[in-house]
């Protein structure tokens, strides 16, 4: 009996050593990652910033409509603020958990690649301490758990910023379209941030006047290329003229193109100068002019407006044509080069 009481009280000196060594020890983490995406600097940014995309490379659950708590690998659940940025260039957010987890951002391009370098910095607590005693200290845990979720934080934006297709639909007739337009300027990194930013106010004016719209906005502009500046009209269609004010904020238009080729471009913006080439190099073959003096439309079916995830916008290209005059119409001249 004396044997067994000693081994129990040997047990619980050993037991609470333990808790004392495993209290005292430094709970202080600060691991940095760097790692390269295929997708460029500010569309990197952008997706990281939001934190309505981190469900989609990290668990997650939603508390309600506007709260989604996130779980990065060896983390408790918890929301994620977003505090400093300079955009384009770094971010630094924080992990709401009882001990506020510190994660910093930089990103630098490599071309149509970008550089990111992350570090998360915190204190873990002494639940996590124990479940993490005989796994090393706890920047060696935090670095093996983290590198999962970065792993598949690159594999979905290459997925969702490199996926593209381009289905050819050939001459299509086209109506004439009343629209009213702002007058905007991005570059092609920039485009869906200020489409974002600025549809609203249409929307809000067709409301608020009650004017009957279709609300998948269109985008018309004479050149588009990824290294420029692109000037062009964001612009709704609506049913009917209607007449303005001088002090309305809003611009009126309307565009007669009888006839168009049809292309529709699937994928993120920066796909979109690829699809335009291979359109318009698709006229040589069929014989096709292009007619310049309309400008070329884009009706964005399925936009940044619709779905956070690049891969499902739908694009559709409307470039004006020249009708033409012999009796062999043009779309049979396609038709037969397609084939």
């Amino acid at each position: 009996m004396k044997i067994l009481k000693y081994f129990a009280l040997l047990f619980l000196l050993t037991l609470v050593s333990l808790v004392v060594f495993i209290l005292t020890q430094d709970g202080k983490f600060n691991v940095s990652k760097t790692f390269i995406v295929e997708a460029p600097k500010e569309n990197v940014f952008n997706y990281i910033q939001n934190t309505k995309n981190w469900s989609e490379w990290t668990e997650s659950r939603k508390l309600n409509d506007s709260i989604i708590e996130i779980q990065l690998n060896g983390f408790p659940y918890s929301e994620i603020q977003n505090n400093k940025s300079y955009q384009n260039d770094s971010l630094t957010q924080t992990l709401l958990t009882k001990n506020p987890v510190k994660l910093k951002w930089t990103f630098k391009s490599e071309g149509n690649k970008t550089e990111i370098n992350f570090q998360i910095e915190g204190i873990i607590d002494f639940q996590s301490k124990i479940k993490r005693f005989w796994d090393g200290s706890p920047t060696q845990t935090v670095t093996r758990s983290i590198e999962k979720d970065l792993s598949r934080l690159s594999t979905v934006i290459k997925h969702q910023y490199t996926f593209t297709e381009l289905e050819t639909l050939g001459p299509t007739e086209f109506n004439k379209i009343i629209y009213i337009y702002l007058n905007q300027s991005s570059t092609i990194n920039t485009l869906e941030k200020d489409i974002q930013k600025q549809y609203p106010k249409l929307k809000s004016f067709v409301t608020d006047y009650k004017i009957a719209a279709d609300l998948k906005p269109i985008l018309l502009f004479n050149s588009l290329t990824t290294k420029d500046t692109i000037k062009y009209r964001l612009a709704l269609p609506i049913n009917k003229n209607i007449y303005l004010n001088p002090d309305d904020f809003v611009l009126l238009d309307s565009i007669t193109t009888p006839l168009t080729f049809k292309t529709i471009s699937n994928g993120h913006y920066t796909h979109l100068s690829k699809a335009l080439k291979e359109t318009e190099d698709s006229f040589a073959k069929s014989k096709i002019q292009e007619d310049k003096q309309h400008m070329k439309l884009l009706r964005l079916t399925n936009s940044i407006l619709d779905s956070s995830n690049p891969a499902e916008w739908k694009t559709e290209i409307y470039i004006p044509i020249i009708t033409p005059t012999t009796s062999e119409t043009i779309e049979q001249k396609v038709n037969e080069d397609l084939q």
